[in-house]
């Protein structure tokens, strides 16, 4: 028996390069020198850039009600074979992903610019949402890159959760994974969870409720968390 997994992905910072997208912005309408822009490494790395809170959300809105912010842009390396290799391995891609953003035409642009810039990727998605509560989808893993929405995924237990690392988020002590291939073996990881509570070495699978053989086991089919055969 093979369980049909259900993949939760966030969009900004994980799939869509925001920060990048931002300074691109501010470089190319605003005339900012991109020396004054450096990387990323905190979640409000907007401080670093000179900007306060008042003054990035404006440039936010901006950027989104000009059609820029969320419209341009590509995908991040390898993002795309992500979500190929979710569907060829028989699962659901699902994204969630915020866009509170201004007034309620700006965030209705911010949606627009969202769902047409998914399109043009042409990958294989089941479903993309526009919230904030990224467990408004039924998934049985996420990979998410803001603490906060992790913690609350984990608060809830609903689906699994994991942090792609990036320098906004180093510290974090959640479940972590530095490549997408990474992330794609801990959800076959979680596929089936065996334990070994058997008889002759055999394992029941934590969310199947099938047992399996020992001689399956020591072909390394399993052994703490793997995966049953099909």
């Amino acid at each position: 028996m093979r369980h049909h997994l259900r993949v939760g992905i966030d969009l900004d910072g994980v799939g869509y390069p925001f920060i990048e997208i931002l300074r691109r912005w501010l470089v190319e309408v605003r005339g900012r020198e991109p020396e004054e822009l450096p990387a990323a490494q905190e979640w409000d790395f907007y401080g670093a850039w000179n900007l306060t809170p008042d003054a990035f959300h404006q440039e936010f809105h901006d950027a989104v009600a000009a059609g820029f912010m969320f419209a341009v842009g590509e995908p991040a390396p390898g993002f795309i074979d992500l979500l190929e290799t979710v569907v060829a391995n028989g699962d659901e891609v699902h994204i969630v992903t915020s866009r509170n953003v201004g007034s309620p035409a700006v965030a209705a642009m911010a949606r627009r610019s969202t769902l047409a810039w998914v399109a043009r990727l042409e990958a294989p998605i089941h479903s993309v949402t526009v919230s904030a509560d990224k467990g408004c989808v039924e998934t049985d893993v996420f990979l998410e890159d803001s603490p906060m929405n992790y913690d609350a995924l984990d608060d809830v237990g609903e689906t699994v959760p994991f942090l792609l690392d990036r320098p906004w988020n180093a510290g974090h002590p959640g479940r972590r994974v530095k490549t997408f291939p990474a992330f794609l073996l801990e959800a076959e990881h979680l596929r089936h969870e065996l334990a070994s509570a058997g008889p002759d070495g055999a394992a029941l699978c934590c969310r199947c409720g099938q047992w399996w053989s020992g001689e399956i086991m020591e072909l390394g089919a399993g052994g703490g968390l793997g995966v049953c055969l099909p």
